[in-house]
C-alpha cells in the first residue's frame, strides 16, 4: 500500500514499505525535475513527529499557532483549560472593537481546528 499526496508541486510519499516508496521516487525524479527533500518533517505547514519506536505519527501546527498568536497579539493573554461560559457575557470593553479582524481571528482558529484534529 502506498500513499501519494500532492499538493500543487508538494508531494508527500507514505508507505508500510520504504523499498515500495524508494522505488516510486526513483521512477518520479527520472520522469519530472524534483528534489529529494528526505524524510518529511513538515508538508504544507503541519509539522510531521515521529516515534517510530511506539509508532506514533503526530501533526502539529505549532508554527502556524505560534504566528496566529503573534499576529493578534495574545502572547500574554493567560490559557484557560474550558472556554467561556455559554451563560456569560462579554461587558462592552470586552468585546471587539474591529469587526474585521475578528472574523479573521475567528476563521483562522477554525481553520487550525479543523486541519490537525485527531
Amino acid at each position: 500500500k502506498l500513499l501519494i499526496l500532492v499538493y500543487v508541486d508538494d508531494l508527500l510519499l507514505a508507505s508500510t514499505s520504504l523499498q515500495q516508496v524508494q522505488h516510486i521516487k526513483q521512477l518520479l525524479l527520472q520522469r519530472f525535475k524534483g528534489k529529494d527533500l528526505g524524510e518529511a518533517q513538515n508538508f504544507l505547514g503541519m509539522e510531521i513527529k515521529r516515534d517510530r519506536g511506539a509508532r506514533i505519527l503526530t501533526l502539529t501546527q505549532r508554527a502556524y499557532t505560534n504566528n496566529l498568536i503573534s499576529k493578534f497579539g495574545m502572547q500574554d493573554a493567560r490559557p484557560l483549560s474550558t472556554p467561556i461560559s455559554p451563560a456569560d457575557s462579554l461587558q462592552q470593553h470586552e468585546r471587539p472593537t474591529d469587526a474585521a479582524c475578528y472574523r479573521e481571528l475567528v476563521s483562522s482558529l477554525l481553520y487550525l481546528s479543523t486541519q490537525t484534529r485527531p
